[in-house]
């Protein structure tokens, strides 16, 4: 009824001779003597294993016996290993180990297999040994009737299977061709043996006349299981039994049509007339069972295929007829398509049982133990390791404690809610740090502070842009008195309405922009002002008012009143083994930092590394023990505390002081708020001015260099038509001392005409570009009061 693996056969291998010739030419042939029986003990292990592993099951052999075998066996390799290196270098030892394929496919190597690798000798023990249990289950599992022996087959199929998956774990994948060996072929053992255990579980419940939609699931895992076996199988064609092959496709598709079977009677059961998906679940099951019998390749009297035919012909096929022909006569509902049902769910009952590791540990054999390792540093690293290991483990004991007290004083909301008795509970989440961080910048007086200095750069501002004004207009004036006194014919240069244009632009601007930016100026400081009974829950006084306190009942009888004091003292006590922890470490890490057996190892030679390992080993039990105390202390402490909170949740009002705290909190992150919100403001104000005085004074210092171009333009002009009246005098006195004749022709020269450049303003000859318009305060992003 149930799939049993082949024992993998061991052929003829001597043990003896290599690791004999070995010891004597490595080391001496005293040492090979003081070897003793060791070499024969090596043999008769392997022998005897090979031997035990045929004969399991059998009347002359045990499972138990064969397994103990095995692993004694694999034991000894480990320790040989550790001793003796083998494999087909020269200088190692050589040993041919013999195995024949558990495989039967054409790709199945037909002769044994012969590889110096220790590591293909113990895969070849963990196969066989898994293969015990594959062989127990298979037997106790062939009586359905039998529920305790279905009950030990699904022990034994699970137990195999977490053997395989033991040896694909331990295999190296490539071990001289035998892919028997290989994670690929453990895989598929795995899959299989976990899909019997499955099985027989389906077969338990149905024998116990379980509900069908649980017997259902459980047939469809099992199904489920033989899916993928089938599928791992695909990996290694030509190398797998065509027998298992087959054994897998006609046991999925039995269990596939039973699935769907019961999944059609659980339709009927809950409505007898829903005959439509009914139908479509039998036709599903008659589909699996047709395709499993045209893909077998078994013979006709294989007993799984006639179990198959039986449940198509006998069960399946009249069940689907009868539906049909009731559903044509009486019920006449349409019968859904296969691909429109749900897909059926399974139910897993099982997983892979690994085996101990102990059984496999070679601590305690004495086999080739006179032999030593040739570096001792091996055998420190490795005792190195299991000390590291022991303190990490032991660490992280600790770590894990810590983490629970946090997390359940957390919970319970301590010491927080005990301390509200007394003292103001402390903000949560970074609240406190905000408030101190407002305090430490200056408070309220800060914000005043800001303003003023706001109010100053708008003072600024207003003179610089005033001063502009004033200068312009002065040069402006100067320019019209001149023109008035020369005359506009004389006066030969450009007035200055035309002249400062750009730069009476520019101020207009200026103003423009701070008459805006005073107004949001007005809009802050009545911000300000309103904030201040706002601002005034920051200060400490106001805070230490405004907090709430946990209110004690006003009938308080005196085993309540005890309750508080019993919280603090737990509280205490966890806190103190909180901090023992500390001096665990430290004990830990001195013991550590004395630990030294590398002069033990040198010294020990011939004697076994694991009895020493064991008993440096012992000296961490005192930390150990102090870890384990320090546990249950806490464990204890944090239950009373526990008991205790509850009594203190039912005496206080507690939800109370949660509302009143989350009210508390919310006024001092309104009030952080609003003073995040001024400052915001402010130090808009602050840019928005800085880069407007910074522009305006560049503008004043143009408006400055072209008044002062202007001035010497005009003081120059005016000379000039000084000179010329002067000149013209002087012309007009001679002639007439000379009594020119009034017929005489006086032809005047016009009078010289004089070049002058104009100001220098950012390029020759032509007035500077005006300055670029200031920002605009909050009426652009430099600026927004935020109010």
């Amino acid at each position: 009824m149930f799939y049993a693996c082949r024992v993998k056969t061991a052929e003829s291998t001597d043990l003896v001779t290599p690791l004999r010739a070995y010891v004597a030419s490595t080391l001496s042939e005293g040492d090979a003597g003081a070897c003793g029986d060791d070499f024969g003990e090596a043999q008769r292990l392997r022998d005897g294993a090979a031997a035990r592993a045929e004969d399991a099951g059998s009347s002359s052999g045990s499972w138990a016996d064969a397994r103990e075998a095995l692993r004694e066996y694999y034991r000894g390799l480990c320790a040989i290993e550790s001793r003796i290196p083998i494999s087909s270098a020269s200088e190692h030892a050589r040993v041919e180990f013999s195995w024949r394929d558990a495989g039967r496919g054409p790709r199945a190597s037909p002769k044994a297999v012969a590889v110096p690798n220790v590591q293909y000798e113990k895969c070849a023990v963990l196969y066989n040994y898994a293969v015990t249990f594959s062989r127990e289950g298979a037997k106790f599992g062939s009586d359905e009737g039998d529920a305790e022996g279905v009950k030990r087959a699904a022990a034994a199929f699970q137990s195999a299977a977490g053997a395989f998956a033991f040896l694909a774990d331990v295999s190296e994948r490539k071990l001289g061709g035998a892919a028997d060996l290989g994670r690929e072929y453990c895989d598929i053992m795995i899959k299989l043996h976990l899909a019997q255990a499955q099985e027989c579980f389906y077969l338990k419940a149905k024998a116990m006349n379980s509900s069908g939609s649980v017997v259902c699931k459980l047939a469809e895992q099992a199904r489920s299981y033989y899916d993928e076996a089938e599928r791992a199988s695909s990996k290694l064609i030509g190398y797998v039994d065509d027998a298992l092959v087959n054994y897998v496709k006609l046991k999925r598709a039995y269990l596939s049509a039973i699935a769907f079977r019961l999944s059609a009677n659980v339709i009927l059961a809950v409505d007898e007339t829903d005959v439509g998906p009914a139908i479509a679940r039998l036709r599903q099951a008659k589909d699996a069972l047709s395709m499993a019998l045209k893909q077998s390749a078994v013979v006709s009297s294989d007993s799984g295929l006639e179990r198959v035919k039986h449940l198509l012909n006998e069960e399946i096929t009249p069940e689907l007829a009868n539906l049909e022909e009731d559903n044509e006569c009486v019920y006449m509902t349409r019968v859904p398509k296969a691909e429109d049902l749900p897909a059926l769910t399974g139910t897993s009952l099982v997983k892979t049982v690994a085996p101990p590791a102990e059984h496999f540990s070679p601590v305690g054999m004495t086999l080739f133990s006179s032999i030593v390792p040739d570096s001792g540093a091996k055998a420190l690293s490795r005792y190195t390791e299991m000390v590291d290991e022991l303190t990490r483990n032991e660490t992280d004991l600790l770590a894990v404690a810590s983490d629970e007290a946090r997390l359940a004083l957390r919970e319970m909301e301590l010491p927080e809610t005990l301390v509200a008795l007394s003292t103001p509970a402390p903000l949560g989440g970074d609240l406190e740090e905000r408030v101190a961080a407002f305090r430490s910048s200056g408070g309220a007086r800060a914000l005043t502070a800001s303003l003023n200095r706001v109010d100053e750069l708008s003072r600024q501002c207003a003179s610089t842009v005033k001063m502009i004004r004033e200068i312009l207009e002065t040069e402006a004036a100067e320019d019209s008195a001149a023109r008035t006194v020369h005359g506009e014919g004389a006066w030969r240069r450009e007035s200055s309405s035309a002249k400062n244009r750009e730069m009476m632009q520019a101020l207009k601007r200026f103003e423009v922009d701070l008459e805006i930016a005073t107004k949001s100026d007005e809009q802050l400081k009545s911000r300000v002002e309103g904030a201040d009974g706002v601002l005034e829950q920051l200060t400490e006084e106001n805070m230490k008012n405004n907090a709430p306190l946990l209110t004690q009942p006003l009938a308080l009888i005196e085993e309540d009143a005890s309750v508080a004091v019993n919280i603090q003292s737990t509280l205490e006590e966890i806190e103190k083994i909180g901090n023992e922890r500390a001096g665990i470490e430290d004990l830990m890490r001195k013991t550590k930092a004395e630990d030294n057996i590398l002069a033990k190892l040198m010294a020990r030679v011939g004697e076994s590394l694991d009895a020493l390992f064991e008993e440096e080993i012992r000296k961490y039990d005192e930390v150990k023990e102090a870890v384990m105390m320090n546990i249950s202390r806490q464990s204890d402490a944090l239950s009373r505390l526990r008991s205790l909170q509850e009594k203190f949740v039912q005496i206080y009002d507690i939800e109370g002081l949660r509302r009143e705290t989350q009210s508390h909190e919310h006024n001092i992150r309104h009030a952080l708020s609003v003073v995040e919100d001024l400052r915001g403001g402010m130090e808009q104000g602050m840019r928005f001015y800085t880069g407007f005085l910074e522009a305006a004074r560049r503008t004043l210092a143009d408006v400055q260099d072209y008044a002062s171009a202007r001035r010497m333009e005009k003081e120059a002009l005016g000379e000039e038509l000084r000179a010329e009246k002067a000149r013209a005098e002087q012309m007009a006195m001679r002639m007439s001392q000379m009594n020119v004749s009034q017929q005489a022709y006086y032809h005047a020269s016009p009078p010289p005409q004089y070049a002058y450049p104009s100001p220098q303003y950012g390029q020759p000859s032509a007035p500077p570009p005006p300055p670029p318009p200031p920002p605009h305060y909050n009426s652009g992003p430099q600026y927004r009061s935020g109010y």
